[in-house]
């Protein structure tokens, strides 16, 4: 017997209602999932807002001044150099070694020509000597035959010629002593200084002080006043010196009030004891200098610090340090609160020196301009923060 088959649209009626099934079955089993399955559905909890102190900023009368970078130099300080030439047979210091000026000697030098010039001039000596004696031996004579030529012409047996030529002989005789005597004076001169250039042989130091550098060896030959040999510093002070900028040059002048600030954080008040009478022609810095003492050597030549020079008093802006967020050289940065009283703005400002653990800020806040004192550590431009004034955040919070 012949079967009939269904129709297709009865098919696809019966597909369609399956599929709706299904997704029934599918929606009950979510509705009916337990308590614990729903929760880790549900939202997380929104995170609470950074709390954050504000301060106003006020005004306070601070120090004006500028901050440069100083050389230490010692105040005094000479190349030594021979006064006489040779060779260099001893070493008596080295660097770093102390020297008492005119009684510490420093180096000794070998000069055969200064020995030889030293004995020319005790030989010149005792010839001129020889030759005075010779000369007041003839005076004596001529003035001995002078008194037997004047009795006899008394008596009329000498003629008036005769007297006159021992006149004129005996005042011949006169003058060789006279000239005899120079030229023992002068040959005395001659072997003094001799003897004063053979003792330039001994080097000795020209001040109380340190040998700072060494530049020669033993065995070297040595040129009179020519070859440098010693670098002697009195480090008892020192003077630190910087360059005033140009636009500030005329603010600067001797007895203003400075203070020199050392690497490990020492300071030393002092004052500008030194103004250079023009600019540098390079760096149009105006050279200045303070002087401090240095007795117990702590300031090395040769080193630096930081000299920073008092120009005034003047009204400004100051921020406590700890609302400072960053610094980055004479910039830094705090967080300023918006007038919507709920968020922040990051702000940069031009910081002057830090007084009394403040810094005064010389642009880019205005008085009573409030600012995130406590509480800046997470914030960036634009923050959403709790506020509070006066206390802290967690007395707010009790």
């Amino acid at each position: 017997m012949a079967t009939q088959s269904a129709p297709k649209g009865c098919w696809r009626l019966r597909k369609s209602c399956m599929v709706l099934t299904l997704l029934l079955i599918g929606i009950a089993a979510v509705g009916c999932r337990p308590d614990s399955e729903a929760q880790d559905i549900a939202l997380v909890p929104e995170t609470p807002l950074p709390c954050v102190r504000v301060i106003p900023v006020s005004t306070a009368t601070v120090t004006e001044d500028v901050i440069l970078r100083a050389n230490l130099v010692a105040h005094r300080q000479a190349t030594v150099m021979p006064g006489a030439g040779g060779w260099l047979r001893e070493l008596h210091v080295d660097q770093g070694d102390p020297v008492i000026g005119e009684e510490t000697v420093m180096a000794t030098i070998t000069s055969e020509a200064l020995s030889l010039g030293v004995s020319m001039a005790r030989t010149g000596i005792e010839i001129a000597q020889a030759g005075l004696r010779q000369a007041e031996l003839q005076l004596r004579s001529a003035r001995t035959e002078l008194e037997r030529i004047e009795s006899l012409h008394r008596r009329g047996v000498a003629t008036d010629q005769q007297l006159e030529q021992v006149q004129l002989a005996v005042e011949a005789a006169e003058e060789m002593v006279t000239q005899a005597r120079a030229n023992v004076r002068i040959n005395r001169d001659q072997s003094r200084q001799a003897r004063d250039m053979a003792s330039d042989t001994e080097v000795v130091a020209p001040f109380d002080g340190v040998v700072y550098q060494r530049m020669v060896e033993v065995g070297q030959l040595i040129a009179a006043y020519a070859t440098p040999m010693f670098v002697v510093i009195d480090p008892s002070q020192i003077q630190v010196i910087a360059g005033v900028p140009e636009y500030l040059e005329a603010s600067v002048r001797p007895g203003t009030p400075a203070q020199v600030v050392l690497s490990d954080g020492r300071a030393i008040d002092t004052t500008i004891s030194y103004v250079a009478p023009g600019l540098d022609m390079v760096s149009r810095n105006r050279t200045v200098w303070a002087q401090v003492e240095n007795p117990e050597g702590s300031l090395v030549h040769g080193g630096t610090a930081t000299l920073r020079i008092e120009l005034g008093r003047v009204e400004a802006v100051v921020v406590p340090r700890q609302a400072i967020a960053r610094v980055e050289g004479s910039r830094g940065v705090v967080f300023v609160l918006k007038p919507d009283g709920s968020s922040v703005a990051e702000v940069t400002v031009l910081l002057g020196t830090l007084q009394n653990d403040a810094y005064p800020v010389l642009e880019g806040l205005e008085p009573g301009t409030e600012i995130v004192e406590y509480g800046w550590t997470y914030l960036e431009e634009g923050s959403l923060v709790r506020v509070t004034r006066g206390q802290s955040c967690e007395q707010a919070e009790e």
